[in-house]
């Protein structure tokens, strides 16, 4: 059977950081799969979401993607300026049919109006939730999503909008946050905890 029947969207081995935590991490990632990461300031949590993006080089070790995969950070979930939600939506997803994202964003609550809107104008949720369309309806869609401290600087109504979003979201998510709510919203299956002592697989929260 092929690594792709097989579910794996992702495996890391011997994976060392280029800073934070030292110790190496075998990780892999398959269908499904929703893991919390958790652990002190400094340890490594945000760089090791970076490394498996391939946005930045680890120190050694080596990360194979077998699925698309996006990461969602405080930047991305900022949309910003001029920009409207159906243009960062189309952007991402040139073929798709205008009237059917249209649907779907309307779906999360961002009517017709809104979405054409410059992102500037519209509040912390609905800003939210036109980053992650752009990630969710984007051509190839990802299967794993890496979310990095989605949560901070959040209104109320974004993490509400945030929290219904990953829990309807199918594929598989690794999410590094210091929420604690936020973090069982996700309803995580796994929990990979970073400290001192290198890397730590729990069953709960």
């Amino acid at each position: 059977e092929s690594e792709r029947g097989q579910g794996r969207l992702l495996q890391a081995h011997d994976l060392v950081l280029p800073h934070g935590c030292n110790a190496a991490l075998q990780l892999e990632i398959r269908r499904g799969q929703r893991i919390a990461v958790v652990g002190d300031n400094g340890s490594g949590k945000s760089t090791l979401l970076r490394v498996l993006a391939g946005q930045l080089a680890a120190r050694s070790g080596q990360v194979q993607r077998h699925a698309p995969l996006a990461l969602l950070d405080q930047q991305l979930l900022g949309l910003a300026g001029e920009q409207s939600i159906l243009d960062a939506v189309r952007a991402a997803n040139p073929a798709a049919d205008a009237g059917e994202l249209r649907t779907r964003l309307a779906l999360l609550g961002l009517d017709a109006q809104r979405v054409q809107r410059p992102a500037s104008s519209l509040s912390d949720g609905e800003r939210v939730k036109g980053a992650l369309a752009s990630v969710l309806y984007a051509d190839p869609a990802p299967q794993l999503l890496l979310l990095d401290e989605p949560g901070n600087a959040l209104d109320l109504a974004a993490l509400q909008a945030l929290e219904e979003l990953l829990a309807a979201w199918p594929g598989a998510l690794l999410m590094v946050s210091h929420d604690t709510h936020l973090l069982q919203a996700l309803r995580p299956t796994q929990v990979l905890q970073v400290g001192d002592a290198g890397w730590r697989w729990r069953d709960a929260l």
